[in-house]
């Protein structure tokens, strides 16, 4: 799939959401891709991210450019594994699971 091909060749991608995004799927597409984050501290952003691990939080432009020259500190395996963990299917149902069993109890 081409976005993929483009997500997963891409430095970053970039987040400059001026909104309070609830989530951002984007975002965890580009972590399945191994892409790191750079995205503004709004929404879901900082939830999101893991500051060092899958990409960073800025609040402005020029920290946006400053994040740039620290994207070699990042792993993109981790940025994967990352994903995996939080974001996959069964991650996901576990997650319902719990609430759900939370909420009943």
């Amino acid at each position: 799939m081409a976005k993929n091909r483009i997500l997963g060749e891409a430095a970053a991608l970039l987040m400059p959401v001026g909104w309070d995004e609830p989530f951002g799927i984007v975002m965890a597409e580009a972590f399945a891709c191994g892409t790191p984050v750079i995205g503004f501290a709004r929404g879901s952003v900082p939830e999101v991210v893991r500051e060092g691990v899958n990409g960073f939080v800025v609040a402005s432009p020029s920290e946006a450019v400053d994040a740039v020259s620290r994207l070699s500190r990042i792993d993109r395996a981790a940025v994967r594994h990352d994903c995996e963990q939080r974001f996959s299917c069964d991650a996901v149902v576990e997650a319902y699971a719990t609430l759900y069993a939370e909420a009943v109890a």
